[in-house]
């Protein structure tokens, strides 16, 4: 028997495994789940479990580091998702917070500069494989004009934002926002509004956090105005807590400066 011969024989029983396994596990899904569950965890970077925000990794490293070359020439947004019937034990807003801070905290540990990310928790049905599913995603920031002095609006991952001009008035005049404060008492005059205020860092934090108030409650003045019942309006000032981005440059700081409107 030639050497080729010898060879044939050798490897035949290799390739018969081979197809045998790829038409039980990829064909019939057929295999034990401890084999499954592996191929399904390799396939993703990070995956996170329901009901918490601890994670399982993958092949992270290159994903990661294909993020932080992004975000050298753009600010970053990471969304970490969530469903309606998770149970949140996290002491977070919602786990797609907490799942993005996670996230977060990753990144900056491999170098990822912090000011040039921030964080999102989005509402999103999502189904879960053995326990696990992708639980987030990642998008470029949205950005401001710094040297508009008119009201700027800003809507991304279920949030709109309102960036108000430094000296503006408890009357604010503005066609944009009028405009989106109409569409938004037409389609949602059913629902919960949620005002949140937010300010730089700059100057006493209770001057800080009336002021935050105040534009909040700006906000929810032309809202009534459009014919949104006050009952169903909620304001919230939180000062200069809770900011966007870090305060070290003027543009994050006015990054920070804004008021979040949410519907629930």
């Amino acid at each position: 028997m030639n050497l080729k011969s010898i060879l044939v024989l050798a490897f035949f029983p290799i390739y018969v495994i081979l197809c045998w396994k790829n038409y039980v596990c990829g064909i019939k899904n057929l295999c034990p789940e401890s084999e499954t569950q592996e191929a399904i965890q390799s396939k993703y970077p990070i995956q996170f479990y329901k009901n918490s925000d601890s994670y399982f990794l993958g092949d992270f490293d290159q994903y990661a580091d294909s993020l932080i070359d992004a975000s050298k020439s753009n600010n970053i947004d990471l969304v970490g998702y969530y469903t309606p019937e998770e149970v949140n034990s996290s002491s977070f807003e919602n786990l797609g917070i907490a799942r993005a801070q996670i996230f977060k905290e990753l990144l900056i540990n491999r170098g990822l500069d912090s000011n040039r990310v921030q964080i999102f928790g989005l509402l999103k049905n999502v189904k879960f494989q053995d326990t696990l599913a992708v639980m987030h995603t990642m998008d470029v920031s949205a950005s401001i004009d710094m040297n508009s002095s008119d009201v700027q609006l800003v809507s991304h991952h279920g949030i709109t934002e309102i960036y108000l001009p430094t000296n503006f008035t408890n009357e604010i005049n503005s066609e944009a926002l009028n405009n989106y404060l109409s569409s938004l008492v037409s389609g949602s005059k059913d629902s919960k509004i949620y005002l949140i205020g937010h300010t730089d860092n700059v100057g006493d934090e209770d001057a800080n956090k009336s002021l935050s108030l105040l534009q909040a409650n700006t906000v929810k003045d032309q809202l009534i105005k459009f014919g949104m019942p006050a009952t169903n309006i909620a304001c919230e000032g939180r000062g200069s807590s809770s900011p966007k981005v870090n305060n070290s440059t003027e543009e994050n700081r006015a990054l920070n400066r804004r008021v979040e409107v949410k519907v629930q």
